[in-house]
């Protein structure tokens, strides 16, 4: 933990204090959760500042044809109106296969599971759905009350005469592609339904919104999950469960694209922490232990390798030091990608549910060289 008057909490009811607490040359850090809009407002002000941030989020659950139709409204219900819709990991895009789309019995059968919520006070336990933090803002308002060309109200919006931040809740079907309902986060009871031709189209859909927060798959065909998880891109995927889960120990939480701004390492994951870390040498290299085996051929070992017999033939000797420093950091890097990084990981292995941890590659990586730059420095 940290000390207890290391930790101050300040209650607000603008974003002024956090522009200005933000700006202060003493602040080094800032860990973030909050909209996208606002976390680039503090980038832009704080360029130097060590800025992890988790934003908004799109989030989406596809259903395919291969779907327990069944379990999808329970898990559909949960995921796009518990909390009232406000929570970031909620659904607000519902991507049907046509065969799906079509069926007018799922159509009713969602559609009597919803109305079977019941709205109104949080002291009331009986209640499922209780008042929004807050009056409407512009985004929801504008989804809560228009509808673009094709789209229907399955569910028409209601708000408590008595009480304007009460919202009963409300399903927009015929969403079409780059629509403001489909490319918008609204953060309220509002699900936005969409037809897809084949589940590839209803991943473009999904990717198409730039956010990457959480993302769901309701489908019992191994091959469509396969596919999906390769290529959905959301820091969290959950397939055939509510996309609301997170839950501590289990499933480490985070996005990519909008929805993550910083190193975008998730919270309660085992790297965490190393972002707020200063990472200093502290050994020569050769003290390291061994790293042990590689079983993989690369371009980076065959080239660690050459350099290692050019080493033994006493070449180089100008670098020598740099270079054998080098190779072993080749190694130690080639060792742990093997070890932690190339594979998936469950660290809570709870019965009957996976909780897998993966890491995906980065892609294409631009490295800025200054001619005084070591060897080292540069690999």
């Amino acid at each position: 933990g940290i000390p207890r008057e290391a930790l101050q909490l300040v209650c607000c009811e603008n974003g002024e204090p956090i522009q200005t607490l933000s700006g202060h040359p003493d602040v080094d850090a800032i860990i973030f959760t909050g909209g996208t809009q606002t976390a680039l407002k503090l980038l832009e002000k704080r360029p130097d500042a060590e800025l992890s941030a988790e934003t908004g989020g799109k989030n989406a659950t596809i259903v395919t044809a291969m779907a327990d139709r069944d379990q999808t409204v329970e898990h559909v219900l949960h995921s796009a109106f518990s909390h009232s819709g406000q929570k970031c990991s909620a659904t607000s895009l519902l991507v049907l296969e046509k065969e799906v789309y079509e069926d007018e019995t799922f159509r009713k059968q969602l559609l009597d599971a919803i109305l079977t919520l019941k709205v109104g006070s949080v002291w009331n336990f009986s209640n499922k759905m209780g008042p929004l933090i807050r009056e409407p803002l512009e985004n929801l308002r504008r989804g809560l009350e228009t509808l673009e060309d094709g789209e229907s109200w399955v569910l028409q919006p209601k708000c408590d005469e008595r009480n304007l931040k009460l919202w009963h809740p409300a399903v927009k079907w015929g969403v079409k592609r780059g629509s403001f309902s489909h490319q918008t986060e609204f953060f309220g009871p509002l699900l936005s339904v969409m037809k897809a031709e084949s589940l590839d189209d209803a991943i473009e859909i999904v990717n198409d919104t730039n956010y990457g927060l959480t993302s769901g798959l309701e489908s019992l065909d191994p091959r469509e999950q396969k596919i999906w998880s390769e290529k959905i891109k959301a820091g969290n995927l959950y397939i055939n469960r509510v996309t609301t889960g997170a839950i501590v120990l289990r499933q480490s939480f985070g996005g990519m694209g909008l929805s993550a701004i910083g190193a975008g390492i998730k919270a309660g994951s085992p790297n965490y922490a190393v972002q707020f870390c200063r990472i200093e040498e502290s050994k020569p290299y050769g003290d390291s232990p061994t790293q042990g085996p590689l079983r993989e051929e690369s371009p980076l070992l065959y080239l660690a390798r050459n350099w290692q017999t050019q080493l033994t033939r006493n070449e180089h000797a100008e670098i020598r030091s740099e270079l054998q420093k080098t190779i072993e950091a080749i190694y130690s890097c080639l060792y742990q990608y093997e070890r932690e990084f190339s594979g998936e990981q469950d660290f809570f292995r709870l019965r009957g549910q996976d909780n897998l941890f993966r890491y995906l590659p980065i892609g294409k990586v631009t490295v800025r060289l200054h001619p005084d730059d070591e060897l080292f420095e540069t690999l």
